[in-house]
């Protein structure tokens, strides 16, 4: 799970723990924040941490839960991409990404993809690479997915990978409610150095 938008929402499930850190999902593990943007809901982790929004019925899947926006953090190591560089992770995770939150069954598939953009990025003070595709599915639903990727700000042998999935609102009523593109780069713009680190035990606070 955890793979951005689309079918495949965090793993963690929603306990009524509070927070690591108010306003933010973090990864322990990884050293990393997302923000938690208005309307979104997060989930802290060790290894993944997620935000998302917006859930429905998958298009050809009813039984399962879609969300109209999503995001997840992981690692270059956990993905199993062969990349060692911020600029090679995110170029080499894309089309994974694109495929497993919007190429299973639930959307029928990806039929096309266009690049929209592909450049450097500053994360969390670290020197970070980005690419985003536009993807047309064969359900009536399309998307935006986005890779980014940056050395982990607690430690620079990690390269931490954020995917980013959000549909593409069509109808004056999906624009309205959103998320769209903007809420990308207030996510990617969002991401900061996490204020609780450490393995998946935390940090011995008292819950």
């Amino acid at each position: 799970g955890g793979e951005g938008g689309g079918s495949d929402s965090p793993e963690t499930p929603s306990s009524p723990q509070a927070p690591l850190d108010e306003g933010f999902a973090t990864d322990v593990l990884n050293g990393v924040a997302l923000p938690v943007l208005d309307s979104w809901t997060g989930n802290d982790g060790a290894g993944v941490a997620g935000v998302q929004t917006g859930p429905y019925k998958c298009p050809d899947d009813v039984q399962q839960t879609c969300v109209k926006g999503g995001a997840s953090t992981s690692s270059a190591k956990e993905l199993k991409l062969d990349a060692t560089t911020a600029e090679a992770a995110a170029k080499e995770d894309i089309a994974k990404n694109a495929k497993a939150s919007y190429g299973g069954k639930v959307y029928g598939g990806i039929l096309q993809h266009d690049e929209l953009l592909s450049r450097k990025v500053t994360v969390a003070g670290q020197q970070g690479y980005r690419v985003r595709w536009n993807v047309d599915t064969k359900s009536r639903i399309d998307a935006w997915v986005e890779s980014v990727a940056f050395p982990s700000p607690t430690d620079p042998k990690t390269l931490v990978v954020v995917r980013i999935g959000v549909d593409i609102p069509t109808t004056a009523k999906e624009k309205a409610a959103g998320p769209d593109d903007t809420a990308i780069d207030k996510l990617v713009k969002g991401i900061k150095k996490a204020e609780v680190t450490g393995g998946g035990g935390g940090n011995g606070q008292d819950a």
